[in-house]
């Protein structure tokens, strides 16, 4: 699993992140006794790391894990506290571009895999995380898309593209 953990947060630069976060899924979804080690661990990636990247990383891995598998009462504790060291409102945004965002939308899950709503829990046992997802929330970027567009009277506009939500958010 701490491999995985490394592929995805960019530090091991051997194997596919993809592969490697639907693995740690598969693994929490499958293995209830797995899943307090994979959020220890996720948690332990995000404290004191001096790499912005890889806490990003580990923050969207913390997200798409909570969208798939719940922790023991214990373990979930810890992650809030994690949660609301970054998390910088209650709202949820539809992007995850950066740490207060990506935070902000692990709170809305923790809420939602914590609650005591049967509708909640089911949500979470028959919502299966794709690849496609991973991707989306993988490669979200922190920065907006700078162009410059030149005019045919050679007039030079700047333009600044903000990423607003994933592919799937505009799908539904």
């Amino acid at each position: 699993v701490f491999n995985d953990i490394l592929i995805f947060q960019n530090i091991k630069k051997t194997g596919n992140k993809i592969d490697a976060a639907m693995h740690i899924l598969e693994l929490g979804r499958n293995h209830h006794t797995l899943r307090d080690e994979i959020y220890a661990q996720i948690v332990k990636q995000c404290n004191d790391c001096n790499d912005e990247i890889a806490l990003i990383l580990a923050s969207k891995l913390l997200y798409l894990c909570l969208s798939s598998f719940k922790s023991s009462k214990q373990m979930s504790l810890i992650i809030l506290s994690k949660i609301c060291q970054y998390a910088k409102s209650t709202n949820s945004f539809h992007s995850f571009r950066n740490i207060s965002e990506i935070m902000t939308n692990c709170y809305k899950q923790w809420k939602i895999v914590n609650s005591d709503s049967d509708q909640d829990l089911q949500q979470i046992k028959h919502h299966y995380i794709t690849e496609r997802d991973i991707s989306e929330i993988l490669y979200s970027k922190a920065n907006p898309i700078r162009l410059e567009i030149y005019l045919p009277d050679d007039t030079r506009l700047r333009i600044k593209i903000e990423p607003f939500c994933t592919v799937s958010e505009l799908t539904k």
